[in-house]
């Protein structure tokens, strides 16, 4: 019989790595649906008598689990992406609205001083009339 380990306690490190690696065959691959949050929506892959098929079931189910998840964030992609549109366009209809509103700012700037000169000989021709009532 030939010992493995070549040492005292070789043969028992052996054992154990064994062992291990009989657990971790059986047990989730390491991208399980748990591990990506992952809702499986209820179904459980069942250990069948040989670990590869329950490994494959459970396969199928995170493929289809990330198909779906995949679907959801292209989704959700259209929807930003919808998003961002809508606020180009609303941001260029309020630039136009500015535009405006900065022409009209300068036309009523532009005729302030007008208006106020305007004013100012009524007033001044409204004295005048009421004077020569007054003193006439």
């Amino acid at each position: 019989a030939v010992r493995r380990g070549g040492g005292p306690t070789g043969g028992r490190r052996w054992l154990r790595r064994r062992r291990s690696r009989r657990r971790v065959a059986g047990a989730a691959p390491p991208f399980a649906a748990g591990r990506l949050g992952l809702s499986l929506g209820g179904l459980v892959a069942r250990r069948s008598h040989g670990s590869v098929p329950a490994a494959m079931d459970l396969a199928a189910v995170e493929h289809q689990a990330l198909r779906d998840q995949l679907q959801d964030l292209q989704q959700l992609l259209q929807v930003k992406d919808a998003e961002i549109g809508l606020k180009y366009h609303l941001l260029h209809a309020k630039e136009r609205e500015n535009a405006v509103m900065r022409s009209r700012l300068q036309w009523v700037e532009a005729m302030l001083p007008q208006l106020m000169q305007q004013e100012a000989s009524q007033r001044a021709a409204g004295h005048a009339a009421r004077n020569e009532r007054t003193h006439g």
